[in-house]
């Protein structure tokens, strides 16, 4: 950012006006690198018994810290005008009073303001706070996405025992999962196996307190989740092929339920494609036209009906 204007003739007034707190470091670095103003006061003096005080030039030399308006016509301290943020005489306000000049500048620089002041004008910029908070800002951002990172990483290793079990058609929980247990079920002996192989999942599993990803609960999530995610595929293929062939076939569950699985068939891009859809209960539902209003419901939820071109009874028929 280039610096703001600073007159020549007057930089304190102009800083006076415009506060050095205020400005932006590069303007604040210009102002110190130019150095503080040690202009004539020649309209300053103050009569006496017989004699005229003048300001005297030499005061600069003395104190190493004063500074002058031209146009208020003081006198100024210049760490303090850059520095001191309190309203005061040497950085608000201004000393005119010359017949108590050196009384009062002795008592000045000896405050612990503006003691102070002369110490922040000689760091300044050795160490910048806004640099500070940039780079604390920086690191927490860091840690941040590397938490993410490893939780993302966690979750997936969770998802892909999940996705696995499903194609393997093989159950997940076992009879005892407690930690003595000698078969947790195919869950979570998948997941102590693969935390063999990565520390950051065998950290979490072992320390874990709000979410390890291991209760029953979660597990069916993350299966209604997967199951989500391929429903929303196969959607897209639908919407994208031209005709859709639908199969059904009755079978009993394991609590000897009579159920209705439903496939649809059609071609992509990359061939043929047989996907299962559901498992629909028909055990109080099984006349003729309660069957049809299944098959359509389901047709339905997949906007296929004005594409069926055919229907068969019996998988693989």
């Amino acid at each position: 950012m280039a610096a703001a204007f600073i007159s020549p003739n007057d930089p304190v007034s102009d800083l006076l006006r415009v506060p050095f707190s205020r400005r932006s470091f590069g303007e604040k670095k210009a102002i110190i690198l130019r150095g503080r103003p040690t202009p004539k006061l020649d309209r300053l003096s103050k009569a006496g018994k017989g004699f005229v005080r003048h300001f005297t030039e030499g005061n600069y030399d003395r104190y190493d810290w004063l500074t002058a308006s031209t146009e208020r016509n003081k006198q100024f301290c210049w760490p303090c005008l850059l520095f001191n943020t309190s309203e005061g005489t040497w950085n608000t306000i201004g000393f005119n009073s010359l017949n108590s000049f050196t009384k009062a500048a002795i008592k000045h620089q000896a405050s612990e303001r503006h003691l102070t002041a002369v110490v922040h004008l000689k760091t300044f910029g050795e160490s910048r706070v806004d640099l500070q908070l940039d780079e604390q800002r920086r690191r927490e951002t860091s840690l941040h996405n590397e938490r993410v990172r490893k939780n993302r990483d966690i979750l997936k290793s969770l998802v892909d025992c999940v996705i696995f079990l499903g194609q393997q058609e093989l159950s997940f929980r076992g009879h005892d999962e407690g930690k003595e247990s000698l078969n947790r079920g195919n869950y979570l002996e998948l997941l102590s196996l693969l935390s063999e192989y990565d520390a950051d999942l065998r950290h979490h599993l072992a320390t874990a307190t709000v979410f390890t990803g291991t209760s029953g609960k979660i597990q069916n999530d993350i299966i209604n989740a997967v199951a989500e995610v391929l429903d929303d595929a196969i959607k897209k293929e639908i919407n994208n092929t031209k005709f859709v062939a639908v199969m059904v076939d009755e079978t009993t569950g394991f609590s000897n339920t009579a159920q209705l699985s439903f496939v649809l068939r059609y071609v992509t891009d990359t061939g043929v494609k047989e996907r299962f859809l559901k498992f629909e209960d028909v055990t109080e539902r099984k006349r003729a036209h309660d069957l049809a209003a299944s098959v359509l419901e389901v047709l339905g939820s997949y906007d296929c009906k004005t594409k069926l071109v055919a229907q068969c009874n019996g998988i693989g028929t």
